[in-house]
Formats: C-alpha cells, sequence, structure tokens
C-alpha cells in the first residue's frame, strides 16, 4: 500500500478518535482506513491504535509515530509552498550560454541589470561560440543567432541583428573600396570559423540572398579576434554589427557594400521543452525581449 496515504488515514482516525470518522474525512471505507492503519502496524511491528467499540484510542508508540506523521506533513506542505513560490516568482540558480561577443557587449550589463531588479536569482553565464548541448551541459537556456537546427528546444525571438562587412580606413586607403561581393576576391577577407562552415559570406540582391566565397591569411573562431585584427588593417570582416559598432561610430571601422546587406540576423533564446517552465527561466526571457524593444537594438 502507499505508505503515504496509510499515514494520512492513521493521523485522520487517532484526530477523529474512530475509524468512521477517519472514513468520512478521507471520503474512504471503514475497511479501507482499517486496513490503512493495519499495513502501518505490521510494517512497524507494532500497536499503534487501542480499538473498542466506542473508538480508538492511540497506543505510546501511536502517539509519537502521529506527532512524526504530523511534522512529515508539515514539511511537505512547506515544499511545496515553496516550490509554488519559486515557479512564481524567480529565484535560484539561472544557467545561460551565450555566443563571447554577444554576452560580452549585450548580456553582461543586461544580466547585472536582471540581479538587481531580482536579488534571489543568481545568473551563471557561459561564453562559448559553440552549440552547447543545453540538456548535457546543464543549461537552463541559450541564446543563439540565425537558423536553429536543433528542432527539440523551444525557441523564442529576442531581437535581430544587421551583417555587416567592413574594414579599417587605412586597409580600404590601400586596397581600395569593393563595389561589388564578387570583388572580395581580391581582398584579404579575414574568417570567423567557431565550426565547419565554408569559407563564404552572404548578402543579398534583387534576386534574393546569396553566398559569396571568400578568402584570407586570418581565421579564427571568435568576433573580438576579427574586429581587432581588422581594426589593425589586416582585411576586412563580415560580423554582427553590435561586434563593431564601437569601432565604426569611432571611425576605426568603415562599412562597405551597403548596398548589398543580407536580411537581419534573428536572435533567439532557446531551452529544452518543458511542461512548466520555471519562472526564472520564463521571466529572464521576457526581460530579455523586453530590452530591445520596440525598436531591435542590435540592428541599429
Amino acid at each position: 500500500m502507499d505508505k503515504l496515504s496509510s499515514m494520512k488515514a492513521f493521523v485522520a482516525a487517532a484526530n477523529a478518535g474512530s475509524i468512521t470518522g477517519a472514513a468520512e474525512e478521507l471520503s474512504l471505507s471503514k475497511a479501507m482506513v482499517s486496513k490503512h492503519v493495519a499495513y502501518l502496524e505490521d510494517l512497524l511491528n507494532s500497536q499503534l491504535l487501542y480499538r473498542n467499540s466506542r473508538g480508538v484510542a492511540l497506543t505510546e508508540l501511536g502517539q509519537l509515530y502521529r506527532e512524526r506523521c504530523m511534522q512529515i506533513f508539515d514539511l511537505i506542505e512547506e515544499t511545496e509552498s515553496l516550490i509554488s513560490q519559486r515557479n512564481e516568482k524567480p529565484a535560484g540558480k539561472l544557467r545561460v550560454t551565450a555566443p563571447t561577443s554577444l554576452g560580452t557587449y549585450h548580456l553582461a550589463p543586461k544580466i547585472a541589470n536582471y540581479e538587481k531588479m531580482f536579488p534571489d536569482v543568481r545568473v551563471e553565464l557561459s561564453l562559448n561560440d559553440k552549440i552547447i548541448d543545453l540538456v548535457e551541459e546543464g543549461f537552463d537556456l541559450a541564446i543563439r543567432l540565425g537558423k536553429l537546427d536543433d528542432s527539440s528546444l523551444i525557441a523564442r525571438k529576442i531581437t535581430q541583428t544587421k551583417l555587416v562587412v567592413c574594414a579599417a580606413p587605412s586597409y580600404l586607403e590601400e586596397h581600395g573600396v569593393p563595389k561589388t561581393p564578387a570583388d572580395l576576391l581580391n581582398y584579404n577577407c579575414l574568417i570567423y570559423k567557431p565550426s565547419s562552415i565554408n569559407d563564404e559570406w552572404i548578402f543579398k540582391n534583387g534576386q534574393g540572398e546569396f553566398s559569396q566565397p571568400v578568402s584570407g591569411d586570418f581565421v579564427t573562431n571568435t568576433g573580438d579576434a576579427l574586429r581587432m585584427a581588422a581594426g589593425k588593417g589586416r582585411g576586412l570582416i563580415q560580423l554582427p554589427k553590435y561586434v563593431v559598432r564601437d569601432d565604426i561610430n569611432t571611425g576605426k571601422l568603415q562599412i562597405v557594400l551597403e548596398d548589398y546587406q543580407p536580411d537581419p540576423v534573428p536572435i533567439y533564446a532557446v531551452y529544452p521543452e518543458r511542461k512548466n517552465l520555471p519562472a526564472t527561466v520564463k521571466v529572464f526571457i521576457d526581460y530579455l525581449i523586453t530590452c530591445y524593444q520596440p525598436i531591435p537594438e542590435m540592428a541599429k
């Protein structure tokens, strides 16, 4: 028999002073209440109740067992209440993974504000340009750019960003400004390659998006390394605008091929499929979406 149900039947009988009273309270038959009590007495090898024609009374061990049962019931109720509160109000640890540059330039300051709003939450931000298995690595959610390949994840769009091609003014002065994507075959293009992706950049014209093969003497898996190399005049780069915005504003980098910019790249919050999404995750995603509304900040 279910031990917890038997404990409840025993406590009800002890409190009511009769099997009949417990049966009425629990909407059970008198026979079933008696079976529950008998099950516990057999399990404990101890008599818990004295029985007579007028009702039942607790034995000494029954009194002790009743007190401990009540403590267990209180602990269960307290635990259920705590879990319910946690599911309504953000609290506890939130593990987030995101691309390095995106996390550095955008998520880090927003997380700081989020933790001020919800001081009971502690966010752990892991920055990595590789695609992480959320379940295997124990992350609550990830921030990802572009096409999502893992259909088992739930995705919510947070914002979007532009892809821009740029270079240092000194490099463009020496080598000239490319007029079309095809011109890039004659330029040193610094490659962002976090995985086995072809050395191609994406552009768009009147016929739609297309890929342009590129090549260069520097390949890396972080956007910041490309940005710094381009700033030193080593060649052209194509990166999300949020990575290079400050360098563009200060004149360290200059955008080219603006007439061929592809469609904005969506940025998603993704998380494993769950029936009851914890408030810590849900509220954080809602917060990020609010941060980038109504104008997609990263696309400016």
